[in-house]
């Protein structure tokens, strides 16, 4: 258990995703300032609905984008593992602080065949939505590595579907998550895909 600052957001973010933040309130010149100067992390939680979760992601600063004379910063942070708030700790400082505990997987292997079987489903939403502008995924790669948070990030799941995949602690559910979600919009995107050939091919579907 240890003492992390918090930032909360209307956002949930994964372990090695990248986010620009703009700050602007003062407290929060204050959390990212020391985060700059100490190189200490600090949380991002989902706020929605008027609720913290308690699950969130601790995050590191990775770059000052830009710097305001009024001291206002946009930054990218990078998020590098889950925790859980245990306990606020009120007026400490300016920022809201709290004990939180390392959150990790109690089953982090996951089952090969459900991690082929969702890569193949994310390699083909990103061939046909992302193009060359997104790089698809390789499943030996990531037989040590959690892939389903590197995949949440570019299927369109809802804020509170990312903040229950977040707070799962094994990989195979994350995944097989994932691929009922998957299943489900890619006909969507392979109709639409359809359409986009066929309006330019003169209503034919061979290019």
């Amino acid at each position: 258990m240890n003492v992390l600052g918090l930032f909360p957001l209307h956002i949930v973010l994964f372990p090695e995703a990248s986010y620009p933040l703009h700050i602007f309130e003062e407290r929060y010149k204050r959390l990212i300032g020391e985060s700059l100067d100490n190189g200490q992390e600090f949380g991002i939680n989902l706020v929605e609905g008027g609720k913290m979760f308690e699950v969130g992601c601790r995050v590191k600063v990775t770059r000052v984008i830009k710097d305001y004379p009024d001291g206002r910063k946009d930054v990218a942070v990078t998020g590098t593992s889950r925790h859980r708030v245990l306990k606020i700790r009120p007026n400490e400082q300016p920022y809201i602080t709290a004990d939180v505990q390392d959150y990790e997987d109690e089953a982090p292997q996951p089952e090969q065949e459900i991690l082929e079987q969702t890569i193949t489903l994310y390699n083909e939403l990103v061939e046909r939505v992302y193009g060359e502008a997104e790089k698809q995924l390789k499943p030996k790669e990531w037989t040590t590595r959690l892939a389903s948070f590197r995949i949440t990030q570019k299927t369109g799941l809802d804020l509170l579907m990312r903040q229950r995949l977040l707070e799962m602690r094994s990989e195979s559910e994350r995944l097989h998550h994932l691929v009922n979600h998957l299943k489900t919009i890619l006909p969507e995107v392979r109709r639409a895909d359809q359409i986009r050939i066929l309006s330019r091919n003169d209503g034919y579907l061979k290019e």
